[in-house]
Order: C-alpha cells, then sequence, then structure tokens
C-alpha cells in the first residue's frame, strides 16, 4: 500500500495525492494499537471485542479513497494527473474486495454458526 501512495506524491505532489496516505495511516494506528494490545496475552484480549469493526473501518478506508479519486473525473481544477486517479480507484477496489472476502469468510461465517447454535 504505502509504495502505490509514494509514487502519487513523489510525481505529482500536494493535498490530493496527500489523502490517501494520511487516510491509511490513521487506520494503520488502530490496526497496530489492536495488535499491541493482542500481544499481551489471553488477560488483554478477552476485551478485543472490535477487531470486526477495525475491518469495517479498513473497508470504509478504500470507499473513501474509492470515492476521494472518483471526484477528479468530475472537478479536477489542479489538473491532478488522473492516471494517479485510476491507480488509486484500482487499488481500492481491489483492497476492498479482498478485505470483503476475509469479512464474509471470518465474520458471516461466525454469525451464521451462532444463529444454528441458538
Amino acid at each position: 500500500m504505502k509504495i502505490s501512495v509514494w509514487w502519487g506524491v513523489k510525481f505529482s505532489p500536494g493535498g490530493h495525492g496527500s489523502f490517501f496516505g494520511f487516510l491509511n495511516s490513521g487506520v494503520h494506528v488502530v490496526m497496530y494499537t489492536y495488535y499491541m494490545l493482542a500481544a499481551f496475552g489471553p488477560q488483554v484480549q478477552k476485551y478485543l471485542w472490535w477487531k470486526k469493526y477495525l475491518t469495517i473501518l479498513q473497508m470504509a478506508q478504500f470507499v473513501l479513497v474509492f470515492t476521494h479519486a472518483m471526484q477528479l473525473f468530475v472537478h479536477n481544477p489542479c489538473q491532478y494527473p488522473l492516471i494517479f486517479a485510476w491507480l488509486c480507484i484500482l487499488h481500492a477496489l481491489m483492497f476492498f474486495v479482498l478485505f470483503k472476502g476475509y469479512y464474509k469468510k471470518t465474520y458471516e461465517r461466525i454469525e451464521t454458526t451462532r444463529r444454528v447454535k441458538q
């Protein structure tokens, strides 16, 4: 992820190219906080009920990146290179599909199993 952001910021710096990296950095702070807390062991892991919501946050990030890049096709007063917009769009779509598959496989299966047991 970071390498694709680097290309946009390196060759077309500015506010628009920085959005993806800024948003992604915030999501990674939350994600690595989760991993740090999980590493403390079972006494802390029982409080980490929010892993599912971390995955939703990651998917929301890709929706925002997609939307942010799409706006350039409607309004682009700074003449931001559309090749970088296309790369962000494809990147966001690819990762959204991957995370959505993970979400379905992990959390929707768990919900189905819970309903069957009740």
